[in-house]
Order: C-alpha cells, then structure tokens, then sequence
C-alpha cells in the first residue's frame, strides 16, 4: 500500500515509491532497520545493499510522493467523471 495517507496502490503510478526500509534480524534476535534511497540507489552503487535471507522488506512512499499520487488520483477520477457525464 501506500504511505501515511494509502493514496496509490499498486506501485504502476506516475510517482513510484522511493523509500526502501530493509529490516534486518540480528544473531542476538533483535533486528535492525536500514533505510535506502532508491533514486540514490540507482544511481550510486555505493547506496546498495546486499539482501540477504530473512531480511523484511517495506516500500513507502516519501510524504511528497504520496501528495503527487493522490493529486493525480484526485485528478484522474475527476477526469474521468467529467469525460463519462459529457457523453
């Protein structure tokens, strides 16, 4: 799903989710979480990270991608609603 708000779902939007959070368990049992950039990722290999077995993955929308995919959600079925009511 989506961040704070659930707007997008589905991830095939205009603004896709860039923010990765990678929890780790740790030998001693706890875990560890580890954030990532996927834009950074992209493009510098030095902001990628091995996954290894066990870890839990999380993509999440940064609060800016969220607002962009809800206005275009807004503006989609607007769209949409006014194209069906002129026909």
């Amino acid at each position: 799903g989506g961040g704070g708000f659930g707007g997008n779902r589905g991830g095939g939007g205009l603004f896709p989710p860039s923010n990765l959070i990678v929890i780790r368990k740790l030998p001693c049992g706890g875990q560890i979480p580890i954030s990532v950039n996927l834009n950074r990722a992209l493009v510098d290999p030095s902001q990628r990270i091995l996954i290894q077995p066990e870890d839990t993955l999380v993509l999440r929308y940064t609060f800016e991608e969220e607002i962009l995919s809800v206005i275009t959600s807004v503006f989609s079925v607007n769209y949409l609603l006014g194209s069906g009511l002129n026909r």
